[in-house]
């Protein structure tokens, strides 16, 4: 009889305990600092032509921001990086037909880009494709042994019901070219004389219903030859070829798809470019561990849930050579001094406004030799058209997109291949 007594008031303590969490959790209120500025309804114009599209409409309606005249941004070039810019500076060529990139070593192939030249927007684009931001020399976002560590990347999928379906995935990456990092140093040489620009393996681990597909390829820049891929499904146990057509499918359940991952996993002569200028911008200024506490894809109107920064950016337009591509094109706002890549804004083939994907900046890696290098810590897309919205995060501490190769060999060029995926699929581990 007790039981049933208090049983009642037990109920009241839960459902109170479900009430209250999310706003313990996802509520976190943001104090202005000296310098910062409130952007709300009474002063959105401020930022109108310089922030998101979408937001303006609700910046009008109620929601508000706070501004850093500078955000949290890493605008210094890693020590590593800066010098192999300067001992390959001038060699790195360009064909004008192709736009395939040749004579490369490491760093940035093109450091002082002429916005007079014609071809100054791809040249900025092969900057930040090789820069440190984007991968690096070798990647591992992923537990790194059999110690159960948690190093995955998450994806928050939210819809517009602001259902959330957590969409967790393990990325290794090995780069042949343009290696400033780690040994070998500028490139591998069997990568090179196949002319392979890297290697890539990337595994869903949930949700459960898709856990253990696992896609690797082989990026080349050669431009007689397509990239290699290939996937493992679960549900018969199979590896299969992937259709490089397939690159361009969203994976669900985000809003991304293969050309997206780390803002751009594609090949850069696939695409035409042209140079905008140059733009001061407002873009998310959020550290990343925070972005798994935003339960939809914007705060809570009225709340100052995460900061926004603002610099100058070079502007370019991306357009696809192959008519069938997926998006109309990209507009992509690449930071000017370090040339990281901040967002894009996407259209789709009838020119309408369609997606937006923005980075969550980069905080410091400490290398083993003591050098601190740059490492993005997540990103956050919305789909406009069908109000979806995903947030990536990478969780775990030693989870960066960065050049990591922490305590022995890491992930090696002998790793990618068929029995590696099948030893991946199955919870197996690079160590």
């Amino acid at each position: 009889m007790r039981k049933i007594k208090y049983a009642p008031i037990v109920f009241l303590l839960m459902l109170s305990f479900f009430l209250i969490k999310p706003a313990l959790c996802y509520e976190l209120v943001l104090k202005p600092k000296p310098g910062d500025k409130i952007i709300g309804p009474d002063n959105w114009q401020e930022v109108e032509g310089r922030i998101i599209p979408s937001l303006i409409k609700e910046l009008k309606e109620g929601w508000s921001f706070i501004l850093r005249p500078k955000g949290d941004v890493i605008s210094k070039v890693p020590r590593q990086l800066a010098e192999a810019t300067e001992k390959y500076r001038g060699t790195a060529k360009l064909d004008p037909q192709t736009g395939v990139l040749t004579q490369y070593y490491a760093g940035f192939p093109f450091p002082d880009p002429d916005p007079s030249d014609p071809q100054t927007g791809i040249k900025i684009f092969y900057n930040m494709y090789y820069g440190y931001a984007l991968m690096g020399d070798t990647v591992v976002t992923a537990p790194w042994d059999d110690r159960g560590t948690d190093d995955s990347v998450v994806r928050y999928c939210i819809d517009k019901h602001n259902n959330k379906i957590d969409a967790r995935l393990s990325i290794f990456m090995v780069r042949g070219r343009g290696r400033a990092y780690y040994d070998p140093k500028p490139h591998i040489d069997e990568f090179v004389r196949e002319k392979i620009d890297k290697k890539m393996i990337q595994i869903i681990t949930s949700p459960r219903d898709v856990a253990g597909t696992t896609i690797m390829a082989i990026t080349y820049y050669d431009p007689k030859k397509s990239d290699d891929m290939w996937i493992y499904m679960p549900s018969v146990r199979r590896i299969r070829r992937y259709p490089t057509t397939q690159r361009y499918a969203t994976q669900a359940p985000s809003d991304y798809n293969w050309d997206d991952s780390n803002f751009f996993n594609g090949r850069v002569d696939d695409f035409t470019y042209k140079y905008i200028g140059e733009k001061n911008i407002v873009f998310p200024a959020i550290r990343g561990k925070c972005l798994g506490k935003i339960v939809g894809w914007k705060p809570e109107k009225n709340s100052q849930t995460f900061t926004w920064g603002q610099d100058k950016v070079h502007v370019l337009e991306q357009l696809s050579k192959d008519p069938n591509y997926s998006y109309g094109k990209k507009v992509w706002y690449i930071q000017k001094n370090t040339y990281n890549p901040l967002g894009m804004d996407i259209y789709d083939r009838k020119g309408e406004y369609w997606k937006f994907i923005f980075g969550t900046l980069y905080d410091h890696y400490t290398l083993p030799d003591g050098e601190p290098c740059p490492a993005a810590l997540g990103s956050f897309s919305r789909d406009i058209q069908i109000q979806h919205s995903t947030i990536t995060d990478n969780i775990g501490e030693k989870s960066k997109y960065a050049t990591i190769h922490k305590n022995g060999p890491g992930v090696r060029k002998e790793d990618f291949c068929l029995r590696k995926i099948l030893s991946l699929a199955r919870g197996g581990t690079f160590r």
